[in-house]
């Protein structure tokens, strides 16, 4: 494919509807730059066993779970079917669709076993939890040809908002394989698109699965020029949370693997303004370190969210933050190797409103690639106000190719006072890299040095 992207941009969101949418690094932080309320990283899921820090969620089995096999079966006498000792056969792509829609709504685990189950699009119920023996083992694969001039959207395990918000469902240990390259909308290079997971509910929950072989190229007219819509092909949303009750969401051990076009690959948000808790946390998203790959995480109405020890390789952008508004959120210990564009892009309207959020103790190499990708920013303000911001202990180093131009380790629009009040504090950079800022004179600073030990400072 051959995607040129433009300016404008709408979300993929729903098959129905495109609508637009070192010394002092250690130290931590104190109470006042970062506070956390009752909703701490998703402690109030639904039926749901959650992962913590260092560990996967584990699959709950019990009398309700029901089993799937990927190979041909038949009923074993004297065991209910779906039973352990007798699955449901699903060794088809009709086989898979007629069982899965008869299954009713939870709280229940469904559980696959190892195997290639071909699905074409499984619509989730409340309070389901999709099960497989791990991402080496159960994948669902998207089967050929489903893409078609009759099909130009599939997101393979969905529940949309207009069916209505669910109350719980999470999806965990397996593979999910779109399969592009055998889809005539790929290999011809039509508009369309191929996502993953996205699940409308109050709790939510995606843990340890692998994605490949997904792609955004779903395009339309805009001011009489063609512009590309973004994809999600890994995504929490939600609607309804309040800041004493919020949303739920999480997302951890997540690998996306090249996701070709515009997209944001790992998401969270709440698009109706409304506010989302939880974490994005020891995910990887890998690119192909050109114009075919864009963010990494992003999105936005978040409320006491940690996104914490994710990786990107050779994606443009490691974290766009662009939608509604932000509270008490910690972004630490991320690694974005081979950014061209942003690190962290803080993005959105001039109505959107960033309050505590703490950078602390990421790492960011940026590169150059193609012009349309090489702005080289680690932290991008831009069309918001950010208020109690903490910026401390990240490490940024730069390769950018030499006659272009230098790499900015922190800029700010030059037409609003998006850095209102906060701190820049013990930041190591390359000696090269420049600070950009602009109407910011209430930001404190100190430690921040470049690799040669030399200071560094937005006010010199």
């Amino acid at each position: 494919m051959n995607l040129k992207f433009k300016k404008h941009w709408i979300a993929l969101i729903s098959p129905l509807a495109l609508l637009p949418f070192f010394q002092n690094c250690s130290k931590g932080f104190s109470s006042k730059n970062f506070s956390y309320g009752s909703s701490d990283s998703a402690s109030s899921l639904t039926g749901i066993n959650k992962s913590t820090a260092i560990s996967k969620a584990v699959c709950p089995i019990d009398q309700s779970t029901l089993y799937f096999s990927a190979v041909e079966t038949n009923a074993v006498v004297g065991f209910a079917l779906g039973s352990k000792q007798s699955p449901f056969d699903v060794s088809t792509a009709s086989k898979f669709n007629s069982v899965v829609s008869q299954v009713s709504e939870g709280p229940k685990t469904l559980f696959f076993g190892p195997g290639i189950y071909n699905v074409s699009y499984m619509p989730v119920k409340n309070g389901w939890r999709i099960c497989g023996s791990g991402p080496d083992q159960t994948t669902f694969r998207l089967p050929d040809n489903t893409m078609n001039a009759n099909t130009n959207q599939v997101v393979i395990i969905a529940h949309w908002d207009f069916l209505g918000l669910l109350d719980s469902a999470s999806v965990q240990d397996l593979k999910i394989d779109g399969n592009k390259q055998n889809q005539a909308s790929y290999q011809n290079n039509s508009s369309s698109y191929i996502g993953a997971i996205a699940l409308f509910a109050r709790n939510s929950l995606i843990s340890n699965v692998e994605v490949v072989n997904t792609y955004t190229n779903f395009s339309y007219m805009q001011n009489g020029e063609i512009a590309y819509a973004e994809g999600f092909p890994v995504s929490l949303y939600t609607s309804q949370g309040t800041l004493d009750q919020p949303s739920v969401a999480e997302i951890a051990f997540v690998k996306v693997i090249k996701h070709e076009g515009y997209a944001t690959s790992i998401s969270i948000f709440d698009q109706t303004g409304f506010w989302v808790s939880g974490s994005i946390h020891d995910c990887v998203v890998e690119g192909y370190g050109d114009y075919r790959s864009s963010s990494g995480f992003g999105s936005g109405g978040w409320l006491n969210m940690k996104i914490e020890r994710n990786i990107t390789r050779n994606i443009p952008s490691g974290i766009v933050i662009d939608t509604h508004l932000y509270k008490n959120v910690l972004i630490k210990d991320n690694i974005f190797e081979g950014v061209s564009d942003f690190g962290i892009l803080a993005n959105g309207g001039s109505d959107n409103q960033y309050d505590h959020i703490s950078y602390i103790n990421n790492r960011i190499s940026i590169v150059s690639i193609t012009p349309e990708y090489d702005r080289g920013v680690a932290f991008k303000f831009d069309a918001s106000a950010h208020t109690n911001f903490l910026i401390k202990g990240n490490i940024v180093t730069s390769t950018r190719t030499p006659g272009r131009r230098k790499a900015i380790f922190i800029q700010a629009s030059r037409t609003t006072s998006d850095l209102q009040t906060g701190s820049i504090e013990y930041n190591l950079l390359s000696p090269e890299m420049i600070f950009d800022l602009w109407q910011a004179p209430n930001i404190f600073e100190q430690g921040n040095k470049n690799t040669h030990g030399l200071p560094m400072s937005a006010h010199p």
